[in-house]
């Protein structure tokens, strides 16, 4: 009986899936982008006001900010403020009820959603993994290179991706061949977050979107990354939504926001000068010292 159970369960899904009405039709009408686009990565938000339901109420309002190529843009503010949701209509997730957001000067509503979103980079908080082993998941929908071919990062890769912390007593080394089980059952929060960077690496994307991406590991782990993100996306326009402030002190510029509308964009020193909404979250943090510390410490990117 519970065979029969389990093959009606998956006969249901099946279902359910097929209902599913398609985003878009491969025939909808979009605008032709050569293959190296985006090249530069310069991202422009102008007066965009979005809502998750065409009948629902505004959850962004009239946002605009721009983010140069190569530049590091933190995304900050309370519960609710409205940052997931603008990292979210970066991708098309969400229905702009006017305004516009344009990549490298281009439209996105005009472009394919499949070549959009394999254009952008996202490192969610929660990664998903499939089962197979540590090398189909670094390029998942694509045509993975042979394990013995040369990575995509330079041959000698920083001291600090190869000290990244793994965890004690792995029953072996991690590698290529290393197994994952399905959704990564077999692997921490942590370590499905380093992998997602490791994923983020191979795509060489020019435009990153990390949505609180370290919020789950420990310290140590989240000083790794940060200075993995600093030495191998040099050239990429990261745009981060941070749960940790002390994630985004050395970024090139924040923007704080509430309730739907970004209330302060500056760099991170310029906005504790002005002792503003930002300076009040660095204030509450209980570390307001040693963040400042960070802004002034501030490391270049090697």
């Amino acid at each position: 009986m519970n065979e029969l159970e389990v093959e009606l369960n998956c006969f249901q899904r099946v279902r359910e899936y097929t209902d599913i009405e398609p985003e878009e039709h491969l025939q909808a009408k979009s605008s032709v982008v050569p293959a190296s686009w985006p090249s530069s990565g310069r991202v422009e938000f102008h007066n965009v006001t979005a809502r998750y339901q065409a009948d629902g109420p505004d959850v962004l309002h009239n946002v605009s900010f721009v983010a140069n190529a190569g530049e590091r843009i933190g995304l900050v503010g309370r519960t609710g403020s409205g940052k997931s949701t603008l990292g979210l209509s970066l991708l098309r997730f969400v229905n702009l009820a006017s305004g516009q957001i344009t990549i490298d000067g281009v439209d996105i509503a005009t472009i394919l959603l499949n070549r959009l979103r394999t254009s952008v980079t996202l490192i969610p908080q929660e990664p998903v993994l499939f089962s197979g082993d540590v090398h189909s998941n670094l390029d998942p929908f694509g045509a993975p290179a042979k394990p013995s071919s040369p990575p995509p990062w330079p041959p000698a890769p920083p001291s600090t991706f190869r000290t990244m912390p793994i965890p004690p007593n792995p029953p072996a080394p991690l590698t290529l061949n290393t197994p994952v089980a399905a959704n990564g059952e077999n692997f921490s929060q942590g370590q499905r977050q380093v992998l997602s960077l490791a994923r983020a690496m191979c795509r060489r994307s020019k435009v990153v979107l990390l949505d609180e991406a370290t919020a789950s590991v420990d310290h140590e782990t989240d000083m790794h990354m940060q200075r993995v993100l600093r030495e191998m996306f040099p050239d990429c326009t990261i745009i981060a939504i941070a749960h940790r402030l002390r994630t985004i002190m050395d970024y090139d510029r924040v923007l704080v926001m509430a309730d739907g509308e970004i209330v302060e964009n500056d760099t991170p020193a310029n906005l504790v000068k002005k002792e503003g909404v930002f300076w009040d979250m660095l204030r509450n943090t209980g570390e307001y010292d040693e963040l400042v510390q960070m802004i002034e410490t501030k490391p270049s990117a090697s």
